[in-house]
């Protein structure tokens, strides 16, 4: 997803069980992950209870966020192959993309 203005853009795998305590307007949990980053910033997903890995950027003040529940239920692949960069939470497309060195 995408926001509007192209600040922030956001990756989301899972399900956030509570999504409907942030608000009524959101047709789905994923929805929720860049407004509430804007209303409680960096820790906004402590406030999140599901299964999921998700990564946020805030491109204007140069932020990545990557996270999972706390339960690693659904994990977050991050390969560490020099100035190359990719997350996902299956390992094997991270390996069809040619990544090695590949960690949880």
């Amino acid at each position: 997803m995408k926001s509007k203005t192209g600040r922030f853009i956001t990756s989301f795998n899972g399900e956030i069980y509570n999504y409907k305590e942030c608000g009524d307007e959101w047709k789905s949990d994923g929805e929720t992950l860049i407004p509430l980053y804007q209303q409680l910033g960096p820790d906004f997903v402590k406030h999140l209870d599901g299964e999921f890995a998700m990564v946020l950027i805030d491109f204007k003040e140069k932020i990545l966020i990557a996270s999972t529940d706390v339960f690693n239920t659904k994990p977050l692949w991050i390969p560490h192959d020099g100035s190359s960069i990719g997350m996902s939470s299956y390992k094997s497309v991270l390996h069809r993309l040619g990544f090695t060195n590949i960690e949880k």
